[in-house]
């Protein structure tokens, strides 16, 4: 491929001189940036290892690492004997890779229910109450919609059916402040307790229980009363705190038993 200076695609310049420190990651965010501004083409190849060591005034390990990372992030492809190539720049796709590694991460570090609750409260209080201050009529028909779901799984008596809409009530509110990257990282975070919060949903007193602090929540909300949305919001966590430690208490009894 030949550029309009007249230059090789192996010769063009990519990257600037960066400081020792952080080398790694300087690298990475300026690739990555140049990929997602479209500034690197899908299908383009990336100038050699050596070539952009030279460009950037370190070392090729550093180089080598910073492709490993975006490969790691579907932004590249390197093919042995060929070289690196950009392979995609599309947004969800990124947002995607971004999900596994932030799923990869709470698992590494081992998030404790503690710390896991402390960030869905800090989250989902601000978005609740953002959302009570100026109720946006499709959400909360959304959220009604789960109640309804809710509802109907407490009569069949189904724990999977009554998961499945617990999580949408929560997405539903989360999905209101329309940020993908917010949502993906709530997302996560239901994952991890997911196992527990179906055990809960089998006992129908707390589902019952649940239930109507959902409804207390969506009630502050639709009556634009910010505080008691965050508080009845701040009532329901403490509620699914105490449950869930019921639940890991008994995990944590199984596991010394056995």
């Amino acid at each position: 491929m030949i550029e309009s200076s007249g230059r090789t695609n192996s010769q063009r310049t990519v990257l600037g001189q960066v400081p020792v420190k952080r080398v790694t990651e300087s690298i990475i965010e300026q690739l990555e940036d140049s990929i997602l501004s479209g500034e690197l083409k899908v299908g383009e190849k990336l100038p050699s290892e050596q070539e952009l060591a030279t460009q950037a005034g370190v070392g090729r390990r550093a180089i080598r690492e910073a492709l490993k990372a975006l490969e790691m992030k579907g932004l590249i492809s390197v093919r042995k004997g060929s070289g690196a190539f950009v392979i995609r720049n599309d947004f969800d796709n990124y947002i995607e890779t971004l999900s596994r590694n932030v799923k990869a991460y709470l698992h590494v570090n081992r998030a404790s229910l503690a710390h896991i609750l402390q960030y869905r409260e800090i989250l989902g209080g601000s978005v609740i109450s953002m959302l009570a201050a100026r109720p946006d009529e499709g959400t909360i028909a959304r959220i009604e919609a789960t109640l309804d779901q809710q509802e109907r799984a407490l009569e069949k008596k189904s724990p999977s059916l009554y998961t499945k809409a617990h999580i949408d009530y929560h997405l539903a509110i989360i999905d209101s402040l329309e940020n993908p990257i917010v949502s993906m990282m709530y997302i996560e975070i239901i994952r991890l307790l997911e196992p527990y919060m179906k055990r809960s949903g089998s006992d129908l007193g707390i589902m019952r229980q649940s239930i109507a602090e959902h409804r207390e929540i969506l009630e502050a909300i639709k009556a634009n009363d910010t505080q008691r949305a965050h508080k009845a919001f701040h009532v329901h966590l403490e509620s699914s705190l105490e449950h869930l430690r019921v639940l890991v208490d008994q995990d944590n009894g199984s596991t010394a038993q056995s």
